[in-house]
């Protein structure tokens, strides 16, 4: 029963380090660097599609944000995102390029330091360093994305000439929620374990990793469900913020899955804990029962 109680309060003793990390005001702030890099993310990844394969693969990721967000942020942030990236221009991508690459930068030194606070270390890399690493997480990045927006724009080309050689497929016809699934599972796992493997000031061990991000995984599921109906049948921030409220919204859903985020870092620093404390009491037995041999 002991036993029993104690597993119980193990996500409860996660949510109380997380608490003494300071994780609400590090979400606070990861939050806030994600709404400011959402746009200039947007534009950076469909200037660099664009080129690579002209508007019409351009235009297909005008298409992802509701593959990658709720429905109900979707909705919110889809006019906005149509309208940057309708006004993109070369100028615009080259003279604010620098700015750009700052602000998205910043968001990557944002969730560094919260997972550093989470596994408990300290940051000894210089600022410079650290500011290269953030850029090569961005240019992954928009490799990722590059690379799923020429898959959104193939797919429907390669279904269509499947069907013409396979009528038999007619009855397998995959659904957008398939879809989303099958593109947004894949990138999120990919942005965790990439997140907690490097990110952090120590490399993290790929067997530590797994429990946090299933974690997150699904709690992120949960969240951007439960967040969607209650902004669809109950919240009515359009009273109390007026103008703003398409802004509080999509805050509070990006507060809410940071901290979900961290305390994924707080599950695998715990799993951590638990192992050195599992192998210290085993080495310790096997001490006594060595000395007790000898005795």
């Amino acid at each position: 029963m002991t036993r029993l109680w104690e597993r119980l309060m193990v996500p409860v003793r996660i949510f109380w380090r997380f608490g003494d990390n300071h994780g609400f005001a590090l979400a606070s702030n990861i939050a806030f660097s994600m709404l400011l890099s959402i746009f200039p993310f947007l534009l950076l990844v469909t200037g660099v599609t664009a080129w690579a394969g002209g508007d019409a693969l351009g235009n297909v990721l005008q298409d992802l944000l509701s593959v990658l967000m709720p429905d109900a942020i979707a909705h919110i942030l889809q006019p906005d995102v149509d309208a940057v990236i309708a006004e993109r221009t070369r100028s615009l991508l080259s003279l604010s390029l620098l700015i750009f690459l700052v602000t998205l930068t910043s968001l990557v030194e944002s969730l560094r330091e919260g997972l550093n606070r989470a596994y408990g270390y300290y940051e000894r890399r210089n600022i410079l360093s650290r500011r290269l690493m953030g850029l090569v997480a961005v240019l992954g990045a928009i490799v990722v994305m590059v690379a799923v927006a020429a898959g959104l724009f193939l797919a429907p080309i390669a279904w269509s000439i499947a069907r013409n050689h396979l009528p038999w497929l007619e009855d397998f016809t995959i659904t957008f929620e398939v879809i989303r699934l099958g593109l947004t599972i894949p990138i999120l796992t990919a942005f965790l374990v990439a997140s907690h493997r490097w990110l952090p000031m120590r490399v993290i061990e790929w067997r530590d990793l797994w429990p946090g991000v299933l974690t997150t995984l699904v709690l992120w599921w949960v969240t951007a469900e439960g967040y969607s109906y209650y902004l669809s049948h109950f919240a009515q921030y359009a009273k109390v913020y007026a103008g703003l409220a398409g802004v509080v919204a999509t805050l509070i859903f990006l507060h809410i899955i940071s901290m979900i985020f961290l305390y994924g870092a707080e599950v695998n620093a715990w799993r951590i804990r638990w192992r050195r404390i599992q192998k210290t009491r085993i080495s310790r037995l096997e001490l006594e029962q060595e000395a007790a041999s000898r005795g």
